[in-house]
C-alpha cells in the first residue's frame, strides 16, 4: 500500500534525500478529517542504523518539557513561564538598516511621522518561550538541527531561512534592551560527534 505523509520540515532537507530509506510515521490527531492522515517523524540514514528526526515541531515540545521540569541548568529558577510569547517592538530595532529606502521623501510633518511610527512601524511576533527569572525576563528560541557532515559537526540552518534570521534579529534587539536571550539547538540524530556550527 502506498500513501502520502505530511512533512512538517520547511527546509531543504539535504540530509534526507537518499532514496529507499526506511521512515517512521505517526498517525495525525484528527486524521479522520485531515487530508493526509500521517506525519513524517523519523528516517533511518541509508546504510546505517542512525535515526534522524524530521519533524521540526518536536524540538519545541522537547525544550518545553525540559523547562517545565526544570532540567536545564541556568533556566531552572523561573518564577513564571509562557510558550509562544508574543512581543511587540519597533520595526527599526529588528530590521536591517541596509534595507532602508534611502531615497524616500521626508514626511510632510512631524505629527504625521509620529502617528506612523505608533501604528505601522511596529511589528508583532512570537518567540518560543519566555521565562520570568529572579534576574528578569529571559526569551528562548528552540531550533532544530538535523544535518551532520562527515566532520562530525551539526550545521544549522540547512537552507536560507528568513524566519530564523528574523528571530535572531529580534533576540539581538531584546538583548540590547537589557533582556536575557538563549537559542537552544536540538540535534535530532544520533551521530553528532562535534558541535553545532553555522552553515
Amino acid at each position: 500500500e502506498e500513501d502520502v505523509a505530511y512533512c512538517v520540515n520547511p527546509g531543504r532537507m539535504e540530509a534526507f534525500t537518499g532514496q529507499g530509506a526506511r521512515i517512521w510515521l505517526s498517525r495525525a490527531a484528527g486524521s479522520q478529517t485531515r487530508r493526509l492522515r500521517w506525519t513524517w517523524e523519523l528516517i533511518e540514514v541509508p546504510g546505517t542504523t542512525v535515526l534522524c528526526g524530521t519533524n521540526t515541531q518536536r524540538p519545541n515540545s522537547i525544550v518545553g518539557e525540559l523547562l517545565r521540569q526544570r532540567l536545564l541548568p541556568g533556566l531552572d529558577d523561573w518564577l513564571e513561564m509562557k510558550s509562544e510569547k508574543q512581543l511587540k517592538h519597533p520595526t527599526s530595532s529588528v530590521q536591517d538598516p541596509s534595507n532602508a529606502d534611502v531615497g524616500a521623501a521626508p514626511e510632510a510633518s512631524p505629527k504625521k511621522k509620529r502617528k506612523r511610527a505608533d501604528a505601522s512601524d511596529r511589528t508583532t511576533s512570537r518567540l518560543d518561550f519566555w521565562l520570568r527569572q529572579p534576574t528578569g525576563d529571559h526569551y528562548i528560541e528552540a531550533k532544530n538541527c538535523h544535518m551532520v557532515y562527515p566532520d562530525g559537526h551539526g550545521y544549522f540552518p540547512d537552507s536560507v531561512s528568513t524566519r530564523a534570521s528574523r528571530h535572531v534579529k529580534e533576540l539581538e534587539a531584546l538583548v540590547k534592551d537589557g533582556k536575557q536571550c538563549t537559542v537552544i539547538f536540538v540535534v535530532q540524530r544520533e551521530d553528532l560527534r562535534g558541535k553545532v556550527r553555522p552553515s
